[in-house]
């Protein structure tokens, strides 16, 4: 998928002009990220242009092990954001999930990685199990990554009210609570630091 980074912009004489864009936000997921692109890309400033690759019924390990050159390009100015993991959790999938991910991280250490925690399902006969399971795995994944400065662990909404009448994917309230964080979130990663000299007496 070859898209521009590049943003047209009209000037003052009226011509239309191509501005740079100075960072871009990658959205890779299963199907629960359809459509956060452009919520997120509503939500942030033109500086920041948005993508977003979703594949449907992809599981984790899948889902992270498919080669793609756009997350393979990305450099600290950018921004890789995932979603996903909630298809075929049971009982054996804590350990081999959580190593999925903590791969992947290594792998693409060159960017800033925003990982959201695998969202609840309420579609199955004993969900209160299934959400347990994907409780586990959120919180040791969140406990493996808390020290690395280039990941950030954003919680998926996981009231029933932010999901679906059909109860698997998130609804329009639970994706608009999503890119608020995500901008938030996007926004404190690019903020400049002030550097406070020191004077020498």
């Amino acid at each position: 998928m070859n898209v521009s980074n590049r943003v047209m912009k009209r000037s003052g004489n009226g011509k239309i002009v191509k501005m740079s864009k100075d960072h871009k936000v990658l959205i890779y997921g299963d199907s629960h990220s359809r459509g956060l692109s452009s919520g997120l890309n509503n939500k942030l400033l033109d500086a920041f242009d948005v993508l977003g690759y979703t594949k449907p019924n992809f599981n984790i390990q899948t889902l992270l092990s498919t080669e793609n050159q756009e997350i393979a390009h990305l450099t600290n100015k950018y921004v890789l954001v995932l979603i996903g993991g909630s298809n075929n959790i049971n009982d054996n999938t804590s350990a081999s999930e959580q190593l999925h991910i903590f791969q992947f991280i290594n792998r693409n250490m060159q960017t800033n990685i925003v990982l959201l925690t695998i969202p609840y399902r309420y579609d199955q006969t004993g969900n209160a199990y299934i959400n347990e399971k994907i409780m586990e795995v959120n919180r040791k994944t969140g406990k493996c990554t808390r020290f690395n400065k280039d990941v950030t662990i954003l919680e998926t909404p996981k009231d029933r009210d932010y999901y679906t009448r059909h109860v698997y994917h998130l609804n329009g309230l639970g994706k608009e609570i999503i890119c608020k964080l995500l901008a938030s979130v996007i926004d404190r990663l690019f903020q400049p630091t002030e550097v406070i000299p020191i004077t020498l007496d």
